[in-house]
């Protein structure tokens, strides 16, 4: 309960007047207050109310009492927070984000107000004793810490928070299941870490759910069911894994109706774009969908034209088609479609690049490529085509022709419009040139093929008949 502000009060709060000011003072010495980076000529000013000085708020502005919220981002402080702190037992929000100190969390229980708590990008190293928060706690910000290996127990036992932000830190391994434990989140933030392994089916518990980020990671496997139906999902991002990556078919999350933002860019989902692709969601809401830099092939679908005000990333893709009806869909692309009346602010057509894969302004374009379609020969590029990429494609067709490629034992993704990299047995190397192909157990056969003509080609093995074949090959 607030220390009463006026005559005739009822009731007082659990901390006094001069005990409030005693812990402010102390946060200025500990934290080198003389050296703050922003204006703070209030705090070194005698007589002035607490509740004037930069970053306190209170019920009463002029007031020396009441504490209701320390506000101080980028104030340049420095070392330890004193444990004090927590004594503001009125103060419902404290945030010190972007400050170079350390917070420890013994006594935090004294804190019987603090809804929010923001202590992003600090140095803190440890949240031993955070498990002990007043039950009020809702909104927990420890973003871009010092934080190491995995999730801290504590975290988990924080259950009455809605709103977790632990982005850009340093945990790794598994995601811990224990988050379905935490019941009344809203507010989920991964980013940025290194969790590796696939997403826990069990975040499907999590049915209050509005925001999952996820992105810039190491996942792998699929994106799962459960989180594909989750009814209150507004925003989901899990673009930008490192590594292995998501892949599989691209989930349609046909059964989330709120869903508004959907990242899944940057990774190595496969095969054409859902014609269900956000099926449950209003086509008259705006919506940003991006799934740029995959490994999609096929037309972009008509039946996408439901959605009326889409903002869509579809570069970097081995797309193949784009129907006209959605080029006269004016709200698209946040109005550029109406605005400039072209189907290069969808995506880029063949013969053509941008970086972003399509025009994202009046100034911008989609670029000619020196060769046109045979250096970029999808929808979206990105960049146009090496020309020895496009060489290296061309012989390798050829030399399924000339190998009767059709009686292969294995011929997964041969003469597909993935990349070469994905055709069975073909082996690249950074710059996505092949290196290497093996087909020693594939009862390749054939005889008018020259495998010199592969330039960069460091090992070949095929099986002709009985006899096993061996070509070392120089670079040129």
């Amino acid at each position: 309960m607030l220390w009463a502000l006026w005559y005739g009060r009822v009731s007082c709060g659990d901390i006094t007047p001069s005990r409030e000011k005693e812990i402010l003072d102390k946060l200025f010495v500990f934290t080198g207050g003389r050296y703050w980076t922003a204006e703070h000529n209030n705090w070194l000013r005698p007589g002035v109310p607490i509740c004037q000085r930069e970053g306190v708020q209170c019920m009463n502005p002029n007031s020396n009492e009441g504490i209701l919220e320390l506000r101080m981002n980028r104030f340049g402080l420095r070392g330890t927070i004193p444990s004090e702190i927590w004594e503001l037992s009125n103060a419902r929000q404290i945030s010190f984000t972007n400050n170079e100190i350390d917070v420890g969390f013994m006594g935090i229980e004294k804190a019987k107000a603090l809804k929010v708590l923001k202590l992003s990008a600090c140095h803190i190293r440890s949240i031993e004793g955070i498990n002990h928060t007043s039950a009020e706690l809702i909104e927990l910000h420890l973003a871009k810490n010092q934080f190491n290996g995995t999730v801290p127990e504590e975290i988990f036992s924080l259950k009455q928070v809605s709103k977790l932000f632990l982005s850009g830190n340093n945990f790794g391994s598994k995601i811990p299941i224990a988050f379905t434990s935490l019941t009344g989140l809203r507010y989920l933030d991964l980013s940025g870490n290194r969790f590796t392994g696939t997403v826990p089916s069990e975040f499907g518990f999590l049915r209050g759910l509005q925001s999952l980020e996820l992105q810039l990671n190491e996942l792998s496997g699929t994106v799962p069911e459960q989180l594909q139906m989750l009814s209150d999902l507004q925003h989901f991002d899990i673009s930008k894994q490192v590594g292995a990556k998501l892949e599989g078919a691209l989930p349609s999350f046909e059964r989330s109706p709120a869903l508004l933002h959907l990242d899944l860019s940057q990774n190595a989902f496969s095969g054409p774009l859902p014609i269900d692709m956000l099926a449950m969601v209003n086509p008259s809401s705006e919506i940003f969908l991006n799934v740029a830099r995959n490994r999609l092939v096929g037309d972009i679908p008509s039946e996408w034209e439901r959605f009326e005000a889409l903002t869509v990333e579809l570069g970097g893709n081995r797309l193949t088609g784009l129907p006209d009806s959605l080029c006269s869909l004016n709200k698209w692309q946040k109005g550029l479609v109406g605005l400039l009346g072209i189907c290069d602010v969808i995506i880029c057509p063949p013969g053509t690049y941008s970086p972003s894969g399509r025009q994202t302004g009046a100034l911008d374009s989609c670029s000619r490529c020196p060769t046109g379609e045979t250096s970029g020969p999808f929808y979206g590029s990105t960049a146009c085509l090496d020309s020895r990429l496009v060489l290296e494609r061309q012989i390798l067709s050829d030399f399924y022709e000339s190998t009767n490629g059709t009686n292969w034992l294995i011929q997964t993704d041969w003469l597909s419009d993935k990349s070469v990299c994905d055709w069975y047995g073909v082996f690249c190397d950074d710059n996505q040139h092949v290196v290497e192909i093996k087909l020693s157990t594939n009862m390749v056969a054939g005889s008018s093929f020259h495998v010199s003509d592969i330039l960069l080609l460091e090992d070949l093995q095929v099986r002709h008949g009985k006899c096993l074949y061996r070509s070392l090959l120089l670079r040129n």
